[in-house]
């Protein structure tokens, strides 16, 4: 930190003073029954200069501090930039630097140097970059100690006139070694990235390809441990938003793209902290992220597999440990490891995927369109995996009474090492407005899927709906839907769905508006017991004034003879523009009695400054808890 405090200083003091100042901070403060106070804590400060018409600089500095009982955690993040644009080249170097702290863990700290140029030569866009890293922490001795760098260049070519008009080509290079000074190993790679992208209407035709070619190269040094192994850690991506909490029953899907031998989990991976080993859960893994297969139950991360497995998808289910409120997750991250026996390591991966589409608009209102895509991965040593999709479909409307649409597809996945997957799906549809205020639509969707060549999955859906306006501002729609799901195997099951909802919405004044909705579903397994499912749900809205809102809800379900009611009783206030004030009263019936009381006050106090709060009290068979929280935020 004292390195980058000095920098600044020097920045600041060496090159005059027309600098621009920027200062933000925000305060928390939650409390909640039973459990500490957490204060949250967050300052930022910038500046910047403008040192000529083509240069500018600048950087910033943020501070954050959370703590709650006996537990905290601090960081520290100041950065700098310097641009240079001119009419011949830019030039971008950017420095970060980051130090983070707990009660548990030594200090962590890191820097980082990139520097990006970039020109046009000919028509021809090239841009080159490079980067520095490191990080460290200052335990004794070190548990962390990481150098790593990397360069690259990208040339990129639009045309724009005659037959070559939108074609795009580019070019990709780049170069990364990195060092780990703890485990004693290093990795170095280097990849070719090529794309071609074109677009054009040939008689009518709507027509673009899209191809890209990869080739990655890489090699690793490893100091082998105890047994002549060693094991290796990749990051794994979340598919979605990054939990920032988890409880009991949440999940959680990461997507891998080698094989792996573990999975393990860091609530805060900055800090290098594990999820704790008294939590338990279930993983299961896809090759899809549609279809599941169970791999573990109730097991403690890290967990390691009894073999290596190559799945694209794998998903962990809370099963207990957080606590009522949530484990919060300042910095999640899900690694998967394996291990290697050999010093010496050395990969190559081909990488083909492109797409073609094709589509026209014929006479008659007839519109067809074809989409053909493929995606093939080729190491050199292990499993190659093929990937294809091809779907048609066509619409016609000669009219308003008449609408047909059809869509038919077809997706293989192929891999060297596991039986060949195949989909096909086909669906017909018609719509229709027989009368201006009547709409009518049905729908026919037919799905089977095959493992190895042996059907595995079929499902039969059908639907019908309807809306209509019976009369001003009062519309009725009414939807119905079968579906029959049958899965292959050791022991054929068929289970039948049937589903209707009746939904009337009236708007009774121009401030009022009511909706009533009936939901009915009955279900049955082959050689199973029939399940039915009933939902009377009411909502009202009633804009009282042009500063007073009121909202209600309420639902009864019945489920297989068990019975639940909730409701939700809601005001929102603004006497002000700079004030709002809003209240709740929430709860339900059912095996218990549950009544939450809330009230909100956001207050906009200056142009600078803003202040919100939040008080929830709950009940639940006579035992109660309460939150409280408070938020301070300014602004320069």
């Amino acid at each position: 930190m004292r390195f980058w405090i000095w920098l600044l200083l020097a920045l600041v003091a060496t090159t005059g003073s027309a600098w621009g100042f920027g200062f933000s901070a925000n305060w928390q403060r939650s409390e909640s029954s039973g459990a500490p106070t957490l204060w949250t804590q967050n300052y930022t400060f910038s500046f910047s200069q403008e040192l000529s018409r083509a240069m500018n600089m600048g950087g910033s500095v943020r501070y954050s501090r959370q703590s709650q009982g006996d537990t905290w955690r601090e960081s520290w993040a100041p950065s700098i930039f310097f641009n240079l644009s001119n009419d011949l080249f830019g030039f971008n170097l950017t420095g970060t630097g980051t130090r983070s702290e707990t009660e548990s863990t030594p200090v962590m700290k890191s820097r980082s140097w990139s520097a990006i140029f970039n020109t046009v030569y000919r028509q021809v866009s090239i841009n080159l970059f490079g980067n520095l890293n490191r990080q460290w922490n200052e335990a004794s001795p070190r548990t962390v100690d990481t150098k790593s760098h990397g360069w690259g260049v990208s040339l990129a070519r639009r045309f724009k006139k005659g037959w070559l008009s939108n074609l795009n080509l580019t070019y990709d290079y780049r170069f990364d070694y990195n060092k780990d000074l703890v485990a004693l190993s290093r990795t170095k790679s280097w990849s070719h990235v090529g794309r071609l992208s074109y677009s054009r209407v040939f008689y009518g035709i709507n027509f673009s390809v899209f191809q890209q070619y990869s080739f990655l190269h890489s090699e690793s040094d490893y100091t082998l441990g105890p047994g002549g192994r060693t094991r290796v850690g990749v990051d794994l991506s979340f598919n979605g938003t990054p939990p920032s909490l988890i409880q009991v029953g949440d999940q959680i899907v990461v997507i891998s793209n080698r094989e792996i031998q573990g999975l393990e989990f860091y609530r805060d991976w900055a800090n290098r902290i594990t999820i704790p080993g008294t939590y338990r859960w279930n993983i299961y893994y896809s090759t899809d992220g549609l279809n599941w297969n169970t791999l573990a139950s109730g097991v403690a991360l890290p967990y390691e597999f009894s073999s290596p497995l190559d799945y694209r998808y794998y998903k962990l289910e809370v099963v207990s440990g957080p606590p009522a409120g949530g484990e919060p997750l300042p910095d999640p991250r899900v690694r998967g490891f394996y291990y290697v026996t050999e010093g010496h390591t050395e990969s190559e991966t081909t990488h083909y995927q492109g797409n073609l589409s094709l589509s026209r608009n014929f006479p008659r209102n007839i519109y067809t369109g074809y989409y053909f895509s493929y995606d093939i991965t080729s190491p050199k040593k292990g499993p190659e995996e093929k990937r294809f999709n091809h779907s048609f479909s066509s619409s016609w409307t000669p009219n308003k009474y008449f609408r047909p649409r059809f869509t038919v597809s077809y997706n293989l996945d192929d891999k060297e090492d596991r039986p060949r997957e195949e989909t096909w799906t086909y669906s017909l549809g018609i719509g229709s407005d027989p009368l201006e205020t009547v709409s009518i639509s049905g729908a026919y969707t037919y799905f089977k899927h095959w493992v190895g060549g042996e059907p595995t999955s079929q499902n039969e859906a059908y639907s019908l709906g309807t809306q209509m306006e019976l009369y001003p501002d009062l519309i009725l729609k009414i939807n119905a839907g079968y579906n029959r799901n049958q899965s292959f195997g050791n022991a054929t099951s068929v289970t039948r769905t049937y589903s209707t909802t009746w939904d009337l919405v009236a708007r009774l004044r121009p401030e009022i508006t009511v909706d009533l909705r009936v939901d009915y579903s009955r279900s049955k397994p082959s050689g199973g017991e029939t399940s039915t499912s009933k939902r009377y749900t009411g909502t009202l809205n009633w804009r009282i004034s042009d500063i007073l809102f009121f909202n209600t809800i309420h639902t009864l379900t019945d489920s297989d003879g068990t019975t639940q009611y909730t409701y939700n009783y809601a005001i929102s206030l603004a006497p002000t523009p700079k004030i709002r004030l809003s209240g709740g009263w929430s709860g339900s019936r059912d095996d218990t009695k549950t009544d939450t009381y809330s009230v909100n006050l956001f207050w906009d106090l200056g142009p600078h400054i803003n202040f919100n709060t939040n008080y929830a009290w709950t009940k639940t068979d006579g035992n109660t808890s309460w939150s409280w929280f408070i938020n301070l935020s300014l602004v320069f």
